[in-house]
């Protein structure tokens, strides 16, 4: 069995702090909420470098707002 965190619960922190988080306190993976904030400059390249930065998973969904 798996433990993916979920960045939608900590969206007002830097993604860079919520990987950093999820890794420290032993989950398997990251989920990652797209939203308004995906689009914006720079923030897909920021999830990819938080991506090589730890080996576990990255799913992503949509945010329904």
């Amino acid at each position: 069995m798996k433990y993916i965190f979920s960045t939608g619960c900590l969206y007002h922190l830097p993604i860079e702090e919520i990987f950093l988080l999820a890794s420290e306190a032993g989950f398997d993976g990251c989920e990652v909420v797209i939203d308004q904030r995906f689009m914006s400059d720079g923030y897909l390249d920021r999830v990819v470098t938080c991506r090589r930065s730890f080996p576990y998973t990255l799913f992503m969904h949509r945010s329904s707002r």
